[in-house]
């Protein structure tokens, strides 16, 4: 998986890899998206009902 989503960052341009950076962060890892039309005028919000919650060690 991690072969696939680095081939994709990798072949596209700038405004692709902007999109799936701030969408993929801002979403605490719940959405990944490549329309930087789409995301990059408004803060992304996770879209299912999850908790974030932080590791012990």
């Amino acid at each position: 998986m991690n072969k696939f989503f680095s081939d994709i960052y990798s072949s596209e341009d700038e405004d692709m890899r902007r999109a799936m950076n701030k969408s993929f962060a801002q979403s605490n890892g719940t959405i990944l998206s490549t329309n930087w039309k789409e995301v990059g005028t408004k803060k992304v919000e996770r879209t299912m009902d999850m908790e974030l919650k932080k590791w012990e060690y």
